[in-house]
């Protein structure tokens, strides 16, 4: 949370957000003008048939989550019976489990060693020297790589479903005909299962994968804009300014300045090898945008 407030601070400092903003009013004046930051945390305490699942993931309220009074995130399910096969995003609650080295309500340390298993580990445990498997903390495909949302409780998950058509709209800008959208950054980070199969390829493999993720603007049609960031691969530390490769394994901002103003965002995710069965998941949360609703010249 606080890493994407500073980024944006930065941002509103050299005056990027701001120049870009005010160029592409469609009217003489508007009548709100605002920064958009949405947490999905409106959506924490659903019940009844929008409630978490045994996943802790949510999926179908009306084909798109309102995350904002003019911004949505698109979702579509065939069939309602089966709401997890789903192209767009869902909600998730599923993060990782806390390890017991990082202490205990009273300030206590946990226990450490090499007893310790990871507790990202796969719902069939993972295999040890002799052949044997332990147990660890389960997971599903709804799982965040990292222990927590990037800010309260609830993130969502996109999952570019290649047996779903559907619009590729996957953010939208409800407002466009009255007003503009600009959207600023994000928080991402990978799935577990996704982070988990990136490795196992890697393991097997020479080369190392590169998993890009990329978000498109579009306005009237056309493309406005793109940005792009990895979920794997070489990659700059900010604290160190070093360069290695990685997998992403916490949440990070992705800066969204570059696509203007839009009507929609589309994402995608490419893969560098095409025998690589990477699935296209990501976890996003803290959207950002500047919104300006504009009122007509009199």
């Amino acid at each position: 949370m606080n890493k994407i407030l500073r980024y944006v601070a930065d941002m509103l400092l050299t005056g990027a957000i701001a120049a870009v903003t005010v160029s592409c009013l469609k009217g003489s004046g508007f009548e709100s003008s605002y920064q958009a930051h949405a947490t999905l945390e409106n959506y924490a305490e659903l019940s009844g048939d929008n409630a978490y699942g045994e996943d802790k993931a949510l999926f179908e309220i009306g084909y798109e989550f309102l995350v904002d009074d003019n911004i949505s995130f698109f979702n579509k399910v065939d069939n309602t019976d089966n709401p997890t096969d789903y192209t767009g995003f869902a909600l998730s609650r599923s993060t990782l489990e806390k390890s017991s080295s990082d202490g205990d309500d009273n300030g206590q340390t946990g226990e450490t060693g090499a007893e310790d298993t990871d507790t990202g580990g796969a719902d069939a445990g993972e295999g040890t020297d002799d052949g044997s498997t332990v147990e660890t903390a389960a997971y599903n495909r709804f799982t965040v790589n990292a222990e927590s949302a990037s800010s309260g409780s609830v993130f969502a998950v996109f999952y570019d479903n290649p047996n779903i058509e559907g619009r590729a709209e996957h953010v939208r800008f409800l407002a466009s005909s009255y007003g503009t959208c600009t959207p600023v950054a994000c928080m991402v980070n990978n799935t577990k299962e996704v982070a988990d199969k990136i490795a196992e390829y890697n393991t097997a493999n020479v080369t190392q994968l590169e998993v890009k993720l990329t978000a498109t603007g579009y306005l009237g049609g056309n493309e406005t804009g793109d940005s792009s960031i990895l979920l794997a691969g070489v990659r700059t530390d900010d604290e160190t300014e070093t360069t290695a490769y990685s997998i992403m394994d916490e949440w990070t901002v992705f800066d969204l300045s570059e696509l203007g103003n839009i009507e929609y965002v589309e994402f995608g995710i490419t893969v560098s090898a095409s025998d690589a069965a990477i699935p296209a998941y990501f976890c996003i949360d803290d959207f950002i945008a500047n919104v300006n609703i504009s009122i007509a010249a009199e």
